[in-house]
């Protein structure tokens, strides 16, 4: 018998032998799960409910189990049946909230992030994807609430003062926009993306030296960006015309 028949033997064995134990299924579940037998693992967590029907981990890794097979409603249904039992419990609420979000199912995902918040509150990551949502639904304020808290967490957080710098932008705040560029940009220096923005906006508010500055330190990275390379010649008329 080849090793892996060896395993999938070992694996197997208590399955074969019928347990009447919640511990035994449980931790089959477990084994099956971290040799990515999701469907097996499935079964098994479902079988150990049978013993224990009001166990959270059992529906948690339930949960977890439907999603890697992509059985997301049933998956959902599992994490709100685990966060029931124990309401305060960060996990089932947070992955919740993720396959709310990944869903389009927004108010429902924030409502979650709101939850998994109330265990955990300094939870960087919750503020941060409770900001994207409220960034995607056009509810800027919101938005900067949330990733001004996960800054306050994570001071040196590229994405969040990249995030931050968008809804300001969107808010007509180009002046604090630029700000949150800035200090994305001494996190990641010469980053790309920072800098195509702070040229953009320097365009906007009419520093056009500014921006050629920003646009130029960006094709450093890009040199044949037809699109900056045309922001450029834009600021260069701009500065004729005001001369």
């Amino acid at each position: 018998m080849s090793r892996m028949n060896d395993n999938n033997f070992t694996i197997y064995r208590p399955l074969e032998s019928r347990p009447e134990s919640y511990q035994d299924w449980f931790q089959q579940g477990h084994t099956l799960r971290e040799n990515r037998q999701f469907h097996d693992a499935l079964d098994c967590y479902e079988r150990a409910l049978l013993y224990y029907h009001n166990d959270y981990w059992a529906w948690y890794y339930r949960g977890a189990m439907l999603e890697e097979l992509q059985r997301y409603e049933e998956a959902l249904e599992s994490y709100q049946q685990a966060a029931k039992i124990i309401p305060n419990n960060y996990w089932a609420w947070y992955d919740q909230a993720c396959l709310c979000r990944d869903l389009g199912k927004f108010p429902e995902a924030i409502a979650c992030f709101e939850h998994a918040l109330q265990s955990r509150p300094d939870d960087y990551w919750s503020y941060y994807r409770e900001g994207e949502i409220w960034r995607n639904l056009g509810k800027y304020a919101e938005a900067i609430a949330c990733y001004d808290k996960a800054l306050y967490l994570r001071p040196t957080d590229y994405w969040a003062y990249y995030r931050r710098g968008e809804a300001y932008d969107q808010i007509g705040q180009k002046e604090i926009a630029l700000d949150s560029y800035d200090r994305a940009l001494k996190i990641k220096p010469k980053d790309y993306w920072a800098l195509c923005q702070k040229g953009l906006l320097a365009k906007e508010l009419g520093k056009f030296e500014e921006a050629i500055k920003y646009y130029q330190e960006a094709l450093i990275s890009d040199s044949e960006n037809k699109k900056i390379k045309k922001e450029i010649a834009v600021c260069y008329d701009n500065l004729v015309q005001n001369n």
